[in-house]
Protein backbone atom coordinates (compact mmCIF):
# COMPACT_ATOMS: atom_id res chain seq x y z
CA UNK A 1 0.00 0.00 0.00
CA UNK A 2 2.72 2.43 0.95
CA UNK A 3 4.67 1.70 -2.24
CA UNK A 4 1.56 2.58 -4.26
CA UNK A 5 0.99 5.75 -2.24
CA UNK A 6 -2.26 4.41 -0.79
CA UNK A 7 -3.20 5.60 2.69
CA UNK A 8 -4.97 3.26 5.04
CA UNK A 9 -4.68 0.79 7.86
CA UNK A 10 -2.18 -2.03 7.59
CA UNK A 11 -2.80 -4.59 10.32
CA UNK A 12 -0.97 -7.85 10.81
CA UNK A 13 -3.14 -10.53 9.27
CA UNK A 14 -2.50 -14.22 9.96
CA UNK A 15 -3.82 -16.07 6.90
CA UNK A 16 -4.48 -19.28 8.86
CA UNK A 17 -6.76 -17.39 11.28
CA UNK A 18 -8.74 -16.00 8.33
CA UNK A 19 -8.92 -19.41 6.61
CA UNK A 20 -10.26 -21.01 9.78
CA UNK A 21 -12.70 -18.15 10.36
CA UNK A 22 -14.06 -18.69 6.84
CA UNK A 23 -14.20 -22.46 7.49
CA UNK A 24 -11.96 -23.23 4.51
CA UNK A 25 -14.61 -22.09 2.01
CA UNK A 26 -13.87 -19.64 -0.78
CA UNK A 27 -15.87 -16.49 -0.09
CA UNK A 28 -16.11 -15.74 -3.82
CA UNK A 29 -17.34 -19.04 -5.33
CA UNK A 30 -18.55 -20.51 -1.99
CA UNK A 31 -16.90 -23.93 -2.54
CA UNK A 32 -14.41 -25.69 -0.24
CA UNK A 33 -10.70 -24.90 -0.36
CA UNK A 34 -8.31 -27.83 0.13
CA UNK A 35 -5.82 -26.86 2.86
CA UNK A 36 -3.29 -29.33 1.41
CA UNK A 37 -2.95 -27.40 -1.85
CA UNK A 38 -0.20 -24.81 -2.09
CA UNK A 39 0.67 -22.06 -4.50
CA UNK A 40 0.91 -22.16 -7.52
CA UNK A 41 -2.06 -24.55 -7.63
CA UNK A 42 -4.96 -22.47 -8.94
CA UNK A 43 -7.27 -23.89 -6.25
CA UNK A 44 -4.91 -23.04 -3.36
CA UNK A 45 -5.89 -20.65 -0.56
CA UNK A 46 -5.21 -16.90 -0.80
CA UNK A 47 -6.33 -13.79 1.01
CA UNK A 48 -8.69 -11.53 -0.92
CA UNK A 49 -9.50 -7.94 0.05
CA UNK A 50 -13.27 -7.46 0.15
CA UNK A 51 -12.83 -3.76 -0.53
CA UNK A 52 -9.77 -3.59 -2.79
CA UNK A 53 -6.77 -1.64 -1.54
CA UNK A 54 -6.98 0.46 -4.71
CA UNK A 55 -10.50 1.50 -3.66
CA UNK A 56 -9.44 2.53 -0.17
CA UNK A 57 -9.88 -0.84 1.57
CA UNK A 58 -7.72 -1.67 4.54
CA UNK A 59 -5.35 -4.57 5.02
CA UNK A 60 -7.12 -5.76 8.15
CA UNK A 61 -8.86 -8.97 9.30
CA UNK A 62 -12.28 -7.42 8.74
CA UNK A 63 -11.47 -6.65 5.09
CA UNK A 64 -9.83 -9.92 4.05
CA UNK A 65 -11.41 -13.24 3.21
CA UNK A 66 -10.37 -16.68 2.02
CA UNK A 67 -10.52 -17.28 -1.70
CA UNK A 68 -9.14 -19.73 -4.21
CA UNK A 69 -6.15 -18.22 -5.99
CA UNK A 70 -7.99 -18.47 -9.34
CA UNK A 71 -11.13 -16.79 -7.94
CA UNK A 72 -9.03 -13.99 -6.49
CA UNK A 73 -7.21 -13.58 -9.81
CA UNK A 74 -10.48 -13.35 -11.75
CA UNK A 75 -11.99 -10.91 -9.24
CA UNK A 76 -9.04 -8.57 -9.53
CA UNK A 77 -9.71 -5.19 -7.93
CA UNK A 78 -13.47 -5.31 -8.41
CA UNK A 79 -16.16 -5.53 -5.76
CA UNK A 80 -18.28 -8.66 -5.36
CA UNK A 81 -21.87 -8.16 -4.20
CA UNK A 82 -22.67 -9.81 -0.90
CA UNK A 83 -24.96 -12.89 -1.23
Amino acid sequence: MRKLGIDGTIDRVDPLVIYERDEWHCQICRTPVDPQLGWPDMWSATLDHRIPLTAGGEHSPSNVQLSHWICNLHKGDRFIAEP
